[in-house]
């Protein structure tokens, strides 16, 4: 081993110490322009994967924006909205129809609130609020089903406040509040502003 030291020593001895830097300076643009160019090859391979996923970003848009996916959306969106009555429901009719089904409970406070426009014009939500006294609590899920699957509008319970009078009896007092919605034709819209 130490003939290999010497002969480096050696080799390093008959240089000059102009060829001594220029072989150090050599070496050090070696180490340079390798890593140059290793982070330009990596650059590029970043570039590559950076337009690869741009790509398929494109792609997932195209599929979700304008492809099969995006017509089923829209699909279910219109029919949706087609479920959405555009007649006023008469709420108080339609409650005094349920209200035949109540063998002991009475109806009370029964009030409308005004409508709320929601969306814009387009969209109405109309809510009815009364309250039930007495009622079993099987006439009280009946007569709400009964309510709930009125044909031809969407009708849903908004609020519903349940409580007992006693601990012994079985009868609840129930404050429901009920709402639907309602399509407003364009031509209504025009008309309400102007009146």
């Amino acid at each position: 081993m130490s003939s290999r030291v010497g002969m480096r020593n050696s080799m390093l001895s008959r240089l000059t110490p102009r060829e001594r830097n220029l072989l150090g300076l050599l070496a050090l643009v070696g180490f340079v322009m390798g890593s140059v160019m290793l982070f330009t090859m990596r650059r590029a391979r970043f570039q590559e994967s950076e337009e690869r996923i741009a790509s398929m970003r494109r792609s997932l848009d195209l599929v979700y924006l304008q492809g099969s996916a995006y017509a089923e959306r829209l699909k279910e969106k219109e029919s949706r909205e087609s479920e959405i009555s555009s007649e006023t429901l008469k709420f108080a009719s339609m409650i005094e129809q349920a209200q035949s089904e109540l063998e002991t409970g009475e109806l009370r406070n029964d009030v409308e609130k005004p409508a709320l426009p929601i969306g814009g014009d387009s969209l109405i939500k109309r809510m009815y609020s009364f309250d039930l006294r007495s009622v079993k609590l099987e006439e009280m899920l009946n007569f709400l089903q009964k309510v709930e699957n009125k044909p031809g509008h969407i009708l849903y319970t908004d609020s519903l406040d349940i409580r007992s009078p006693s601990e012994v009896e079985d009868r609840l007092n129930v404050s429901v509040e009920l709402a639907t919605w309602e399509l407003r034709k364009p031509d209504d819209a025009e008309e309400q502003p102007s009146s």
